[in-house]
C-alpha cells in the first residue's frame, strides 16, 4: 500500500471514529460536523464556510471533505487553512449562477476562492467538479461562451499556495485562476475540462515563484497559461514533467502581456492532441519576455508546434521578446490534429499547411533566440503557389499561429529577428511539398549549424529575403535539389563554409529583385588549399570544459571569425573557425576562449594563417591526460586523441604553442598538492612530441566566482617558477554563465584575448633566446 493512501485511511478512521472535539484537537475539521450533507441538490456553502472559519480561528489546519458527493456555491479559504479532499470525495460546484459570489473582491465569480490570504491549499486525491457541462453554462458560441460563468479555483493576492494530488473536472470557465500570488506549488494535479468555451487549465497572472510539477491537463482552452495584466509581470516559474492537450494552446505566454515574463523554465513535458500551438510565446501589450528556457519537450499532433510573436495591439508601447532557448524539442504529425465533431463543444482546425512562425515586427525584432537539437515533422502538402505567399504584417490582431494562413515555408518561417543561433535542426514533411523548409525575412545575424532539411518538390531548401550576417555550416542536403538557397532582396555577408553540397545543381539562385548579394565560403569544403601560400602556425587548445567552451553563443559571438583562422574539424579538415570549436560533448558545446585567441594571434601575425587544434575534453581531471588513460563519460582517450590530432596538424603546419585551461576537476586540497608536478610532466611530453623543448605553454586561472577554486588558483600561478617558457593568465573580472562553473560567452572571449597576450610575450622571449 502506498504511504499516502495509508495516511488518507488513517485520517478517515480518526475522523469517522472520533467526535468533533477530538477532531478539532487534531486541527482537522470535518465539513459534516458543521452541517454539510451528501447531496447533489443542497447547497453546502454555508456549512463548508463555517468549517473553514472555525479552522482559521483556531490557528488553521485541514478542512476535510470526506468521501461522498457534496454540492456547494462559492467558499472562501482563509490563512493557514487547507481544504483536504478524501479519496472518494467529490466537491461539486452548483449549476445555479446566483450561488456564486460576484463581490468586488473577485474580478470573476469563483467556486473555491481566496483573497489576500497566506498558507492556503487544496490537497488530497479526491476531486472538484465544476459541472460546467450543465445547460446553465452552455452557449452555442464556441469562442466566447456565456458571460459571467464562474472559475473553479480563484486565488488573488495570496502567498504560499499549495495545490496537490486532486483532480479537477469540467469547470464552467477557467479551471484554476491564480493572480498576483507568490510562492505557488502545483504538484500531481489533474485537470480535465473541455466542456465549454474558455476551459483553461491553470492560469498564472502576474505571479512570482511558482512550480507546476508532475501534472496532467486535458483542456478545451489554453492548458498551462501565463498572463500579465500589470507591470508586476510573471517571474521565476518552473514547469516540469507535465502533459498537456488542448483545443487551444498547450503552454502559452500571453495573450495579456503588459509586464511580461522573466525567468521561466519548462522541461520534460509531453504535449499532444492540440489544435493551436504546443509552445506559444506572445508579447503584444508592451511587456518583456526574457530568459525563457524550454527543454526536453515532445509533441504529437500539435498543429502549431512552436509560435513566437512580438506584436502591438495596445497603447502600452513596444514590447520585447529576447533571450529564449529551446533545446531538445521534437514534434511529430504537426498539422494532423482534427476535432471530434461528435462532442457538444469543439473548435475547428486551421489549415494543416501552416508551418512554425517566429516573428517580431519591422524595426522591433525578436532577438537572441537559440534553438538546439530541434526535430520537426510536418504534414506538408504545400502547392507551388503557396511558396510565393507574402506574409502580411499583422501586429495588432489577436495572436495565433494561424494569423497568416498558409506559410511560404513548410517548416520554419523566421521574420524580423536578430541574433539567432540554430544548432541541430531537422525538418521534414509527410506529404510532398513544393515549399522550402526554412524561410528568413528581415533577419540579421543568424547562425545555422547542422541543418538537415528535407524537401521534395521545392526549388530550394532555404529561402532568404533581406537577410544579412549569415553563417550556415555543417549542413547537408539530399542530392537532386535544384538549389540550396533562394535569395531575394538585400543579402549581405553570407558564409557557407564547411557544408556538404555534393549533388546540388546550384548552391543558390537569385530572384529578380535580389541586390547586393555577398556570398563567401564556397571555394572548397576544406579551405587550407586556398591558403597554401602562407605558413600555417598551429596552436593547441587543451584542458577541460572551460577550454572546450560552454558559453551561450549569442548572435554577436556567432558572427566571430577570420578567414585566416582555421580549425581542424572532427573529420581532420582545416575549415574557417567559428564557435563552437570543440566537439567533446556536442550537446553542451558553446563559446570558449580558443577562437578569440586565434583571432588575436592573427592580428599580431598578419602574414600567416592560424590553425587551431581542439583537444579539450569536458569534465576530465589531469589524471586523464596521460598516455592510455580512458574517460568513461565521453568514451575517449583524451591524451591519446590529442596526440593523434597534433600529429595530423604537424603534417600541414608547425606547432607554435599550447593554451591550457583545466583544474576544476583537480581543485580539492589533496589534488592541488600534486597538480604542478603532473602538469610539468604533461608539458614535457608535449614538447617532446613536437620536438620543441621551449614550446610556449600558457595556463589559465579558474573562475574567481567560485571559492572552491581558491587553493588551485594560488598553486597554478607558480607554474612559471617550475617550468620555463610558461605563463598563467588571470581570470579577474570574468563572470560565469549562471552555473557558477563555466565562463559565459563574452568572458570566454576576454579570456582568449588574455591567452593571446601571454602567448605573444612568450614568443618574444623565445625569439630573444
Amino acid at each position: 500500500m502506498k504511504p499516502n493512501m495509508k495516511f488518507y485511511i488513517a485520517l478517515l478512521i480518526l475522523l469517522w471514529g472520533a467526535n468533533n472535539t477530538v477532531c478539532e484537537a487534531q486541527n482537522v475539521f470535518n465539513i459534516k460536523s458543521y452541517g454539510a450533507v451528501e447531496s447533489e441538490s443542497i447547497d453546502n456553502a454555508k456549512a463548508i464556510q463555517k468549517a473553514i472559519d472555525v479552522c482559521a480561528s483556531k490557528g488553521g489546519g485541514n478542512v476535510l471533505v470526506p468521501d461522498g458527493k457534496f454540492l456547494s456555491g462559492t467558499i472562501f479559504l482563509k490563512s493557514n487553512v487547507t481544504l483536504f479532499l478524501s479519496p472518494l470525495a467529490v466537491l461539486k460546484g452548483s449549476t445555479k449562477m446566483l450561488d456564486y459570489n460576484a463581490s468586488n473582491a473577485l474580478e470573476r465569480r469563483g467556486f473555491i476562492c481566496a483573497v489576500k490570504q497566506h498558507n492556503i491549499g487544496i490537497t488530497g486525491t479526491g476531486s472538484v467538479n465544476g459541472q460546467g457541462e450543465a445547460d446553465t453554462f452552455y452557449s452555442a458560441d464556441m469562442k466566447n461562451g456565456l458571460p459571467g460563468r464562474p472559475n473553479c479555483i480563484v486565488f488573488n493576492d495570496c502567498t504560499n499556495v499549495t495545490l496537490k494530488d486532486f483532480t479537477l473536472r469540467n469547470s464552467a470557465h477557467w479551471s484554476i485562476d491564480i493572480k498576483n500570488c507568490d510562492s505557488i506549488k502545483a504538484e500531481s494535479i489533474k485537470v480535465f475540462s473541455k466542456v465549454v468555451a474558455n476551459n483553461d487549465g491553470i492560469d498564472l497572472t502576474d505571479c512570482h515563484t511558482a512550480t507546476i510539477l508532475n501534472s496532467e491537463f486535458i483542456c478545451g482552452d489554453d492548458a498551462i497559461c501565463f498572463k500579465s495584466d500589470s507591470k508586476r509581470g510573471v517571474k521565476d516559474i518552473v514547469v516540469k514533467n507535465c502533459s498537456a492537450s488542448s483545443q487551444s494552446n498547450a503552454i502559452k505566454f500571453g495573450t495579456k502581456s503588459v509586464g511580461g515574463f522573466t525567468n521561466v523554465y519548462i522541461s520534460d513535458c509531453k504535449l499532444y492532441n492540440t489544435r493551436l500551438s504546443g509552445l506559444a510565446l506572445e508579447v503584444v501589450d508592451g511587456g518583456t519576455l526574457n530568459n525563457i528556457r524550454i527543454s526536453n519537450i515532445t509533441m504529437n499532433k500539435v498543429n502549431g508546434a512552436i509560435f513566437m510573436k512580438l506584436g502591438k495591439r495596445s497603447g502600452n508601447g513596444n514590447g520585447s521578446l529576447y533571450n529564449v532557448e529551446l533545446n531538445h524539442i521534437s514534434a511529430d504529425s504537426i498539422g494532423y490534429w482534427k476535432p471530434d465533431k461528435r462532442a457538444r463543444y469543439f473548435k475547428n482546425a486551421a489549415d494543416e499547411r501552416i508551418g512554425v512562425i517566429l516573428s517580431g515586427m519591422p524595426m522591433n525584432p525578436i532577438t537572441d533566440i537559440n534553438l538546439t537539437n530541434i526535430k520537426l515533422r510536418f504534414a506538408g502538402g504545400g502547392l507551388p503557389a503557396d511558396a510565393t505567399v507574402v506574409m502580411p504584417e499583422v501586429p495588432a490582431v489577436y495572436p495565433e499561429y494561424s494569423n497568416w494562413g498558409v506559410t511560404p515555408a513548410y517548416g520554419i518561417n523566421l521574420r524580423h529577428a536578430k541574433n539567432v543561433n540554430i544548432n541541430g535542426l531537422e525538418l521534414s514533411s509527410v506529404k510532398s511539398d513544393a515549399r522550402p523548409a526554412f524561410l528568413t525575412d528581415d533577419v540579421e545575424a543568424i547562425r545555422i549549424k547542422k541543418l538537415d532539411a528535407k524537401v521534395t518538390a521545392a526549388k530550394s531548401v532555404v529561402k532568404m529575403s533581406n537577410t544579412k550576417n549569415v553563417i550556415i555550416s555543417q549542413s547537408v542536403v539530399q542530392p537532386g535539389v535544384a538549389a540550396y538557397l533562394a535569395l531575394s532582396g538585400n543579402i549581405k555577408q553570407v558564409n557557407l563554409s564547411d557544408n556538404d553540397f555534393k549533388g546540388l545543381n546550384k548552391v543558390y539562385t537569385l530572384n529578380d529583385n535580389a541586390s547586393e548579394i555577398e556570398i563567401a565560403g564556397l571555394k572548397s569544403k576544406s579551405v587550407l588549399q586556398s591558403k597554401e601560400s602562407k605558413p600555417l602556425a598551429v596552436y593547441l587548445l587543451m584542458g577541460q570544459s572551460n577550454m572546450a567552451g560552454r558559453g551561450v553563443i549569442t548572435g554577436t559571438l556567432a558572427q566571430e571569425h577570420n578567414d585566416s583562422v582555421l580549425v581542424l574539424n572532427k573529420d581532420g579538415e582545416w575549415v574557417v573557425a567559428h564557435h563552437p570549436l570543440h566537439y567533446d560533448k556536442p550537446s553542451m558545446a558553446g563559446a570558449g576562449p580558443g577562437l578569440m585567441f586565434g583571432m588575436e594571434m592573427k592580428k599580431a601575425h598578419p602574414g600567416v594563417t592560424i590553425g587551431l587544434v581542439p583537444c579539450a575534453v569536458g569534465g576530465t581531471s589531469i589524471e586523464k591526460w596521460v598516455p592510455g588513460a580512458y574517460d568513461e563519460v565521453t568514451k575517449t582517450h583524451p591524451y591519446d586523441d590529442a596526440v593523434a590530432r597534433i600529429e595530423a596538424a604537424m603534417k600541414q603546419g608547425t606547432i607554435k604553442g599550447v593554451i591550457w585551461h583545466q583544474g576544476e576537476a583537480n581543485s580539492s586540497p589533496q589534488k592541488v598538492e600534486t597538480y604542478l608536478a603532473q602538469l610539468s610532466e604533461l608539458i614535457g611530453r608535449i614538447r617532446k612530441l613536437v620536438k620543441n623543448p621551449d614550446l610556449p605553454f600558457v595556463a589559465g586561472k579558474l573562475g574567481l566566482f567560485n571559492n572552491k577554486f581558491y587553493d588551485f588558483n594560488i598553486e597554478i600561478v607558480k607554474l612559471p617558477q617550475v617550468v620555463s617558457n610558461t605563463a598563467v593568465v588571470s581570470s579577474d573580472g570574468l563572470d560565469h554563465k549562471g552555473d557558477g562553473l563555466h565562463f559565459n560567452g563574452h568572458s570566454a572571449d576576454e579570456l582568449g584575448r588574455r591567452y593571446a597576450e601571454k602567448m605573444l610575450e612568450l614568443e618574444g622571449e623565445t625569439v630573444k633566446k
